[in-house]
């Protein structure tokens, strides 16, 4: 996951983050470091899950301990409790590999979606909404993206916004009522940024 990102990250430098084709077509990788954080908690449930189905294998081994117990009272009460300890345990093991084996086969869909680029046509059915610096884009029939705009030098960043205002005053039928205001915000702090610098 962790190359797959790298080569998210190369190709996004080569060619492009954010690019507009066309009249009103986008194309966008998701390269926001967020990313890095769904990758440590992907690992990091997989060897949960792996450290589960160790434990739940642990109390077959008791088994052959209390085989050797001295008195036979002693083996027949610790061997059965060995046995409860066991069936609890393998179900715990079935359960945690299930969630390995599941979580693999999402693994090869999130590796291939991770910062591949996302095409979206600016229309009614796409969402635009601005949040601070992050740039939300959904659209029903393809993931959200998620663009961190501080990605983005802040001419690049002006001149972004400066074209996602412009389509939005130019459609029929605003896309998002409220996303002119959001650019406007976030314009202000853009310029505010460049005449500080």
């Amino acid at each position: 996951m962790v190359v797959r990102f790298r080569y998210a990250l190369h190709a996004g430098f080569y060619q492009g983050m954010f690019i507009q084709e066309g009249g009103s077509t986008l194309i966008v990788r998701d390269l926001s470091p967020k990313n890095l954080s769904s990758i440590y908690w992907t690992v990091g449930t997989a060897f949960s899950c792996f450290i589960a189905v160790l434990a739940g294998l642990i109390p077959w081994m008791l088994i052959g301990w209390t085989i050797h117990l001295p008195h036979p009272a002693l083996v027949v009460i610790c061997t059965g409790v060995a046995i409860l300890l066991s069936l609890a345990g393998l179900v715990v093991t079935l359960v945690a590999t299930s969630f390995i084996l599941i979580g693999w086969v999402g693994c090869v869909s999130f590796c291939r979606k991770m910062g591949a680029p996302q095409t979206y046509q600016l229309g009614s059915q796409t969402t635009l909404k601005l949040d601070g610096f992050v740039l939300s884009i959904t659209h029903p029939d393809q993931q959200e993206t998620v663009f961190d705009l501080n990605l983005l030098d802040v001419k690049d960043q002006h001149h972004l916004l400066s074209m996602l205002r412009k389509y939005w005053l130019d459609a029929e039928h605003p896309w998002n009522p409220r996303l002119g205001e959001e650019i406007e915000a976030v314009l202000k702090e853009v310029d505010h940024f460049t005449m500080l610098v």
